[in-house]
């Protein structure tokens, strides 16, 4: 997983959870990309991180529920 806005690179395996901490610095939409070559899907790899304020993020965790 590759978020070059962020200086973000990080290995992961389809289907396992991990955990990364960061500060974006600034609210809005990143693109992720995949970071490696990985077979004739690797263009679809790709995909954006949505960065909100924390009032924001709160607002729509508790939307969820």
């Amino acid at each position: 997983m590759y978020l070059p806005h962020l200086n973000l690179l990080e290995a992961t395996i389809p289907g396992r959870k991990f955990t990364m901490e960061f500060d974006a610095g600034t609210p809005g939409t990143y693109e992720l990309y995949g970071s490696q070559m990985c077979g004739y899907t690797h263009p679809n790899l790709i995909g954006n991180l949505v960065v909100h304020t924390r009032s924001d993020f709160e607002r729509w965790l508790e939307s969820l529920k």
